[in-house]
C-alpha cells in the first residue's frame, strides 16, 4: 500500500479553489507497453495492453512557420495558432491554458494575492504596457521573478495524453467510469487517510505494473497521481457520507422526486463549514472574538489568518478529530447541525423547483 500527496500539477500556484475530480465528494475516504522512444512526441493510444506508438504525421507546409520569421502570409489568428500549437503540443511544452478569475485590474490582482496569501510570499503584481498598444497588462511574479499570470491566464500541465486514452477505450474497458481520473483511481483503488493522504490498494502510480505510466515518464511526461484532499474536501465528503445515510428515513433531504438535491447540500456544508469549523477556530485558537459576526457579513474574511500555515494546521487537526471520534459529543453536534442545514437548503430547494 502506497502513500502520495502529488499530483500532474508543476510547482505552480494554485489557483482556483476547486476540485480536480468533479466526483470526489461521493468516493469513499475509508498496462502499457514500453515504447522505446524516448523522444518528447505525439503517440496514439488503444485499448490497454496495447502498444504506444511513436507515430507522427508529416505536417503540412503551409501548417510550418520557418524560423526566419513569421511569413506575411499569417493572419493574427494563424499565428495564435501556431503558437498554441507549440503550447498545447505534447512534443513541445504540453501544457493548458487555464483562466484566472479576478485579476483584470492592478487593484483587483494585488486583492487576489492577499486572499491567497501569496503577497507574504514575495508574489508582486506589476501593471505594464509591454506590447506597447496604449493597453495596461496585469503581470503576476513569484518572489524570484518568474511570471505566473498574465491578463489573468496562466498555463498548467496539460492532461491530453489522459484524455485521449480514455475516450480511446471501448465502454466495457472503462469499467463503469466517466472520465479518466475515475478510470485510473479504479486501478490504483485509491482511499484516503483522516488526512487526505491517498493510499492506492491496487496498482500503485508508476510501478512496474504501471505500463502506461512507466511509457509516459520515458516520453517526459507528467502522470496523473491523485493529489491529497484538502481538509474542506475531507468534511464534505464527510458530510456527504452523513446525508446520504440519513436520507433512507429523512425525506426532507431529497427533492420532491426523490433524488439528492446536490447544490442544497453542498450549500449546508459550506454553511457549517465558515459559520462553524472556521468560526470555532478563529475565536478558539486566534482571539477573534468578534469572529461570527465578521463571517456573517463577509463569509471570506480574515485571508491573512486563514492562508497562515498555523490556521491551516489547527483546521487539519478539526476535520481529522471529526473523520476519527465519530461518537464524540462535538463531532455529534457538527453533524446535526449538518442535518438542520441540510434539511433547510433543501426545504428552499424544494419551494424554488416546484414540480
Amino acid at each position: 500500500m502506497i502513500e502520495s500527496d502529488s499530483d500532474m500539477s508543476d510547482t505552480e500556484i494554485k489557483l482556483e479553489d476547486e476540485a480536480d475530480d468533479p466526483n470526489w465528494a461521493d468516493k469513499s475516504w475509508t498496462g502499457w507497453d514500453d515504447p522505446g522512444d524516448k523522444r518528447h512526441s505525439s503517440f496514439q493510444m488503444s485499448s490497454l495492453g496495447g502498444k504506444v506508438g511513436a507515430d507522427e504525421e508529416a505536417g503540412d507546409e503551409d501548417d510550418e512557420v520557418p524560423e526566419s520569421g513569421v511569413s506575411k502570409k499569417y493572419t493574427d489568428r494563424a499565428l495564435a495558432m501556431h503558437h498554441l500549437k507549440q503550447i498545447v503540443g505534447t512534443r513541445n511544452l504540453n501544457r493548458r491554458i487555464k483562466r484566472v478569475k479576478g485579476v483584470n485590474t492592478k487593484e483587483d490582482a494585488e486583492q487576489w494575492l492577499r486572499n491567497k496569501g501569496l503577497d507574504k510570499k514575495g508574489y508582486k503584481v506589476r501593471a505594464r504596457d509591454i506590447d506597447k498598444d496604449g493597453i495596461s497588462d496585469i503581470l503576476i511574479k513569484t518572489a524570484n521573478g518568474q511570471l505566473v499570470v498574465v491578463n489573468g491566464y496562466t498555463v498548467k500541465p496539460s492532461d491530453f495524453v489522459y484524455r485521449q486514452y480514455y475516450d480511446m477505450l471501448k465502454p466495457e474497458q472503462r469499467q463503469g467510469t466517466s472520465n479518466y481520473k475515475e478510470y485510473f483511481n479504479r486501478l490504483y483503488d485509491t482511499d484516503y487517510k483522516p488526512d487526505g493522504t491517498p493510499i492506492f490498494r491496487g496498482m500503485a502510480p508508476g510501478s512496474d505494473n504501471d505500463t502506461f505510466g512507466r511509457a509516459l515518464k520515458k516520453r517526459g511526461i507528467r502522470q496523473y497521481v491523485p493529489r491529497r484532499r484538502s481538509p474542506y474536501q475531507t468534511f464534505t465528503v464527510l458530510a456527504n457520507q452523513l446525508f446520504n445515510k440519513v436520507a433512507k428515513e429523512e425525506p426532507r433531504l431529497l427533492t420532491q422526486t426523490g433524488k439528492r438535491p446536490q447544490s442544497a447540500w453542498l450549500a449546508a456544508i459550506a454553511y457549517v463549514w465558515t459559520h462553524g469549523i472556521v468560526k470555532s477556530v478563529l475565536e478558539g485558537s486566534f482571539d477573534k472574538s468578534n469572529a461570527g459576526k465578521v463571517l456573517a457579513r463577509n463569509p471570506k474574511a480574515y485571508p491573512n489568518t486563514r492562508n497562515s500555515r498555523r490556521f491551516k494546521e489547527e483546521i487539519k487537526q478539526v476535520v481529522m478529530f471529526l473523520a476519527t471520534q465519530s461518537n464524540d459529543p462535538e463531532v455529534k453536534n457538527v453533524q446535526h447541525a449538518l442535518i438542520e442545514k441540510a434539511i433547510e437548503f433543501t426545504a428552499d430547494y424544494n419551494r424554488r423547483y416546484v414540480l
